[in-house]
């Protein structure tokens, strides 16, 4: 087992043990850890508990085992716990192409309606508010209750004039540019596996690449 594999283990086990010190614990092997992309893309998703669902999503490069202490303290507060793992992140697999944005709003519909959610409080961390947001242009907020962002990337990321608290360009260039450096030894780097428009996602079945 190599070290990713270890740690994504260990963050399944910890949250395990956390909601049985809680009294939470579920028959998780009584749902699927995974649901299917519109183009066929497996997507792991964590589910937890019972009661009101609360769907969480990371931040940029982070995956679901992030949300663990949280999903613990949820499900002793009585709340069902959603967090899917994006494509090429956690235990979901890589995409093929169309890896965007609407792409990422269109797998968390899969997730809900999947899951058959309703009255869902959608919280999102950072890029994953991004998500949120679209996911309701795109999908309407029927299945929605409540929605959380949590230090939003919304509107956008860089800064501009019509959106002064952003991030400047200088930071995100430099941010960037070491990004490639961060893992090497034969491993891909970081921009590889979490840059949108970098991978490529599975087609659809039957479709053409």
């Amino acid at each position: 087992m190599n070290r990713r594999r270890l740690f994504q283990a260990a963050a399944l086990t910890g949250v395990g043990a956390a909601m049985a010190a809680t009294g939470a614990a579920q028959a998780f092997a009584t749902r699927s850890p995974f649901i299917t992309a519109k183009d066929g893309t497996r997507l792991c998703v964590q589910d937890w508990g019972k009661g009101r669902p609360v769907v969480l999503l990371a931040a940029w490069t982070f995956n679901s085992s992030v949300w663990g202490s949280h999903i613990a303290t949820l499900n002793a507060k009585g709340f069902r716990c959603i967090a899917p793992d994006r494509p090429g992140h956690g235990r979901s697999e890589v995409a093929m192409a169309g890896y965007d944005i609407d792409t990422l709003a269109d797998d968390l519909a899969a997730v809900v309606e999947q899951r058959d959610l309703s009255d869902v409080v959608l919280i999102a961390h950072s890029m994953g508010a991004i998500e949120a947001v679209n996911y309701l242009a795109r999908h309407g907020s029927r299945r929605i209750g409540q929605l959380v962002l949590a230090a939003p990337t919304t509107p956008f990321l860089m800064q501009t004039d019509d959106n002064p608290d952003a991030v400047p360009r200088a930071a995100i260039e430099a941010q960037n540019a070491s990004l490639p450096r961060i893992t090497r030894n034969g491993s891909p780097t970081t921009r590889l596996r979490s840059s949108p428009g970098t991978r490529r996602r599975r087609p659809a079945p039957g479709s053409r690449p």
